[in-house]
């Protein structure tokens, strides 16, 4: 009987064990614990044919994984935005997210959903649009649109 008992604690410990390791070095790309997270790595393989204005961006990039914060968006609550997204992700997982200045999610979509992001804002401040990807190659093409004032600051990659 005590020999079960130890092979029982045994078997319990290894998946205890392996289930710690798996949550520590596996991200599940998402959750929305993950999807909202203020903390920002990322790297592309190719970033390039980057066009940014002040309310549009677009690029070509290959195997981006990570989360990128590129526009803090400025706005008054109750301001009806429009995020146009014209892009063309061709593999991985990739999502376009919308924060407020405390890493709330506002709004989001992931791209294999071909529909615009449309939120009002719920209140005067801060918010950051983000891209987040796990091995995502493609085209990046959106542009913003506005019902009221609107400014937005563009975060390079590098800061």
């Amino acid at each position: 009987m005590k020999k079960i008992i130890r092979i029982a604690i045994g078997i319990i410990t290894v998946i205890g064990i392996g289930m710690f390791v798996c949550n520590e070095n596996f991200t599940n790309i998402n959750s929305n614990q993950y999807l909202t997270a203020k903390e920002e790595k990322r790297s592309f393989l190719v970033h390039e044919n980057q066009k940014c204005t002040k309310d549009s961006m677009s690029f070509d990039f290959n195997r981006f994984t990570g989360k990128w914060s590129f526009f803090e968006l400025h706005c008054k609550e109750g301001n009806k935005i429009t995020i146009k997204d014209n892009s063309k992700i061709d593999k991985g997982k990739f999502f376009i997210v919308v924060l407020d200045s405390n890493y709330n999610n506002i709004a989001m979509k992931e791209e294999k959903n071909k529909e615009d992001i449309e939120f009002s804002v719920p209140k005067d401040g801060k918010y950051l649009l983000r891209i987040v990807g796990e091995k995502a190659s493609g085209h990046f093409d959106i542009s913003i649109k506005s019902d009221g004032d609107l400014e937005t600051v563009y975060k390079d990659f590098w800061s």
